[in-house]
């Protein structure tokens, strides 16, 4: 099972894309306060939502459908979700007007 640790510590002999101090910077909290659009507490760090259901440390983001992918360079675990389709036409208004 390939795991969060291969980002930071590599895998196979292989070095890491990140090196500890990267990924360190990239999870730290960088927006503190409060989110004018959640109306929740802030919680992103370079490009990253802050996941602390996860970890202290844990970074990840969630996208369009679904999809969720995140990481905990502490205890080595990393989860990616996506969906097949995005949605079906049924879903989405037609254009009109053109």
């Amino acid at each position: 099972m390939v795991t969060g640790d291969a980002a930071v510590g590599g895998l196979e002999g292989r070095a890491g894309l990140l090196t500890p101090e990267t990924a360190a910077e990239v999870a730290r909290l960088h927006t503190p306060g409060q989110d004018a659009v959640a109306a929740e507490a802030d919680h992103f760090g370079l490009g990253f939502e802050k996941q602390h259901a996860v970890g202290p440390e844990a970074f990840g983001h969630c996208g369009a459908a679904g999809a969720n992918g995140f990481a905990d360079p502490v205890t080595g675990i990393a989860y990616g979700y996506t969906r097949r389709r995005f949605g079906s036409r049924a879903a989405w208004p037609r254009r009109t007007g053109r």
